[in-house]
C-alpha cells in the first residue's frame, strides 16, 4: 500500500539575485506549499555564513525542506507528503514556474 509521495529535486543555474535572497525563496517556498494544497504547520530556516540558506517546512502532510548552494546557483529540494498525491505535483509544478531554473534533476518515489 502507498502511503505517500516522495520528490527529491536538484534545480541549477537559479538567478544570483534570487538564490541570494532569503527572504524571498522562503516567500517563494511558503507561498508554494499553501497555494496547492500543503499545510504548513512551522517553519525553521538557517542562514550559513557562506550565503546558502536552508529551510524546512513543517506540513501537516509531512515536510517541504530546501537547501541553497548559492556558489553553484542552485537549490536541492525535497518535498514529502502521506497527503494528497496532486498537492505535491502541483507545489514541485509551482516551484519550477516561480524559481525558474535552468536544469532539473527529478526523482519521484511512492513510498511504503
Amino acid at each position: 500500500m502507498i502511503i505517500g509521495v516522495h520528490i527529491i529535486a536538484d534545480f541549477a543555474g537559479i538567478r544570483p539575485a534570487l538564490i541570494n535572497n532569503n527572504d524571498e525563496l522562503l516567500k517563494i517556498f511558503n507561498d508554494s506549499a499553501t497555494t496547492n494544497g500543503l499545510h504548513v504547520v512551522s517553519v525553521q530556516t538557517h542562514a550559513y555564513d557562506n550565503g546558502g540558506f536552508s529551510g524546512v517546512l513543517l506540513l501537516s502532510e509531512s515536510h517541504l525542506a530546501f537547501h541553497t548552494w548559492v556558489e553553484y546557483n542552485s537549490i536541492n529540494i525535497d518535498i514529502f507528503s502521506c497527503g494528497d498525491r496532486q498537492a505535491v505535483y502541483d507545489t514541485y509544478h509551482d516551484l519550477v514556474s516561480r524559481l525558474s531554473p535552468e536544469h532539473i534533476k527529478f526523482h519521484m518515489l511512492d513510498r511504503y
